[in-house]
């Protein structure tokens, strides 16, 4: 009787470890993976205070000439009487 248990104990402390092992494999990896999403999140961030601080120097600055033009080019597609624009759609 004494074997049977003794046997049993072994079997129950191999399952036990097989499933300690496996749950650790398993967070390890989720912990890898959230690892690198959080790297993703923060450069992100990073690419959002750029753009954030690109506004806000736009903003704070004043609207001159220079800058209606720049707009008026860049955003609308305007362009200065007599200028001539080229296009290239040839690709490298």
């Amino acid at each position: 009787m004494r074997l049977r248990a003794n046997v049993f104990v072994k079997l129950a402390l191999g399952v036990f470890l097989i499933f300690a092992f496996v749950t650790i494999l398993n967070l390890s990896m989720q912990v890898n993976t959230l690892k690198e999403k959080q790297y993703d999140l923060a450069q992100q961030v990073a690419d959002k205070q750029i753009q954030v601080e690109k506004l806000r120097d736009e903003y704070a600055s004043e609207i001159d000439d220079e800058y209606i033009k720049r707009v008026a080019k860049e955003e609308l597609g305007y362009h200065d009487p007599g200028e001539i624009i080229y296009y290239n759609d040839l690709t490298k």
